[in-house]
C-alpha cells in the first residue's frame, strides 16, 4: 500500500518535521558560533546551508526513487514488463 491516505498523511508530516529542523538550525547555529566568538565567519554559515541543502536533496532523490519503485511493484507502471 504505497499510495494511501495514512501514507500521504505520513509524507506531509514528515516534510513538516524537516522544514522545522532546517529552520531551527538556520536559526540556531550562526546564533551560537556567534557566542562561541566566530562572529566573522560568513562562509562558515555558507557551507553550513550547502550541507543542510544537501542533505535535502539526498533524501529528496531517496523519496522519489522510493516511489518510483513503488509504482513499478504495485501495478503497471514503469518498471513493469510484460
Amino acid at each position: 500500500m504505497c499510495f494511501s491516505a495514512i501514507w500521504f498523511v505520513q509524507l506531509l508530516v514528515w516534510l513538516v518535521i524537516l522544514c522545522g529542523i532546517i529552520a531551527i538550525l538556520r536559526i540556531l547555529v550562526p546564533w551560537i558560533l556567534g557566542m562561541l566568538g566566530w562572529a566573522p565567519a560568513a562562509p562558515l554559515f555558507q557551507i553550513i546551508n550547502i550541507i543542510i541543502a544537501v542533505i535535502v536533496i539526498v533524501w529528496l532523490i531517496w523519496l522519489i526513487y522510493d516511489l518510483v519503485t513503488c509504482i513499478g511493484i504495485s501495478g503497471p507502471g514503469l518498471m513493469r514488463r510484460g
